[in-house]
């Protein structure tokens, strides 16, 4: 079966153009964003940050386009989770992600509000060796306070981005 590609573009001829690509590497054009395993979205529109994020948070990958003058709105969509690339260079954007198997496997990423596991977990590990030195010199003031810091910092790593991606 073949990959299941939303193409999102204003321009019909553009639009179409992408779908022949789609299509003549075995792939499927949908119009359902929820039936899709990669999105290809056109900046520019008024909902493309809204589209962006929601497919990204249900781990869709995206391959977002834009006019090479608007270099912002490339920025934005990549802060946001997706690969942003000039007009110029969609075409062979999406080829290489249709002919590369391994490559639409490496664009589907994490959203960038998650953090890891094992990352908060590595982090806890280092704040209480930190604490336990602390305490092991016989700092125990010292040790508690650097404790309350490590759980402090802990809780802004795991939230910072859902902050930042929400508001």
């Amino acid at each position: 079966m073949g990959k299941r590609v939303l193409v999102a573009a204003r321009d019909l001829f553009f639009r179409s153009k992408l779908a022949a690509v789609v299509t003549g590497a075995g792939g499927d054009v949908v119009r359902d964003e929820s039936a899709c395993d990669l999105a290809v979205l056109e900046l520019g529109g008024g909902d493309a940050e809204a589209r962006i994020i929601a497919l990204v948070g249900r781990g869709i990958p995206v391959l977002a386009f834009g006019s090479h003058v608007k270099a912002d709105a490339l920025r934005a969509a990549r802060a946001l989770g997706a690969r942003a690339v000039p007009n110029s260079e969609i075409e062979s954007a999406l080829r290489a992600r249709m002919t590369n198997p391994q490559d639409l496997l490496l664009l589907r990423k994490s959203p960038p509000y998650r953090r890891s596991a094992l990352l908060i977990a590595a982090y806890c590990a280092l704040g209480a060796a930190f604490v336990l030195a602390l305490a092991g010199a016989g700092v125990y003031w010292a040790g508690g306070a650097a404790g309350l810091a490590v759980v402090l910092a802990i809780g802004a790593i795991a939230s910072r981005g859902r902050q930042s991606s929400t508001g």
